[in-house]
């Protein structure tokens, strides 16, 4: 069998339909949920081509993406592999890792990791063994979801408002996202930078009824609703501002176009996992990080 790369920094239309179809179909035969980061936007370097597809005769049969949002002497590439069902074992991971790899070391990035679940792990147990990897526990993370709907008559309370991030925003917003974080200041402001430029993201910011920021989440809505990058102020934590943000803005979208909703987690993070929960989210999948043994 011949493997063709393809490697690019955004996928065009065709690719990303393509992609998407695959990742279902793959989705259906593992029963597995997390869903690739399709898009480069938030790399450190937007010029490396963070997408690889996979081709065998004219059919995609493969997806890698390259999701490196640090510079590389603070943190490793992050990647994504999904491979057709009907196709694996056939070198088409290693051929798409191998032409990663090979574009990663021009921008100075010498080290990775993997992303996969729990439940696939559990369905091929001799996975780790094959492929040389082990799994860093202290990394799990949960991806939860709610339905389409779910508090669309929710109401906050007269002291707090929700409106749509501007531009001014960012500013004010970056040293609490920081905390939040633990980020440095330049990957903040590209992240917030980027969303806000981003035709299919949403901001929502929180605030007293002063105008005070009380916390901050985007979500993008390409595929279903997908929160990220939430955060309460460090003043504002432990009086429920957190849950009723995440109803807030779920109602508001439910008034929209009602779609199912979904995030991630650390399962290190018992505080947000908390919130998430109260304000509806169920548990979906573990999703586990996987890391090269070493020599």
């Amino acid at each position: 069998m011949t493997i063709t790369i393809t490697a690019t920094t955004a996928l065009t239309k065709e690719q990303m339909a393509a992609a998407l179809a695959l990742e279902r179909a793959v989705h259906v035969h593992d029963h597995t949920f997390k869903d690739i980061y399709m898009y480069n936007q938030f790399n450190r370097n937007p010029e490396m081509k963070a997408l690889f597809l996979a081709y065998s005769d004219g059919e995609l049969v493969g997806v890698l993406q390259n999701y490196a949002d640090s510079a590389p002497e603070d943190d490793d590439a992050e990647l994504s592999v999904i491979v057709a069902p009907a196709f694996r074992q056939q070198g088409v991971a290693t051929a798409l890792i191998k032409a990663a790899r090979a574009e990663m070391r021009q921008y100075g990035y010498t080290a990775d990791y993997f992303v996969t679940e729990d439940i696939f792990l559990q369905a091929h147990p001799d996975f780790l063994a094959r492929t040389g990897l082990h799994v860093a526990e202290a990394e799990n993370e949960y991806q939860l979801s709610a339905a389409a709907g779910t508090h669309a008559d929710y109401q906050l309370p007269e002291s707090l408002q929700l409106r749509p991030m501007v531009q001014a925003d960012i500013d004010a917003l970056l040293p609490s996202y920081m905390e939040a974080f633990d980020d440095d200041e330049t990957s903040g402001r590209t992240y917030l930078q980027s969303s806000l430029d981003d035709a299919d993201d949403r901001q929502f910011v929180l605030t007293d009824a002063a105008g005070k920021q009380l916390g901050y989440c985007a979500i993008d809505t390409s595929e279903s609703y997908y929160f990220f990058g939430l955060f309460v102020t460090k003043a504002a934590r432990g009086r429920g501002i957190g849950t009723a943000m995440v109803k807030a803005i779920m109602a508001q979208l439910a008034s929209e176009k009602p779609l199912p909703l979904r995030l991630a987690v650390e399962a290190s993070n018992a505080v947000a996992h908390h919130v998430y929960l109260k304000a509806g989210f169920q548990q979906q999948t573990v999703v586990k990080y996987l890391y090269p043994n070493e020599a």
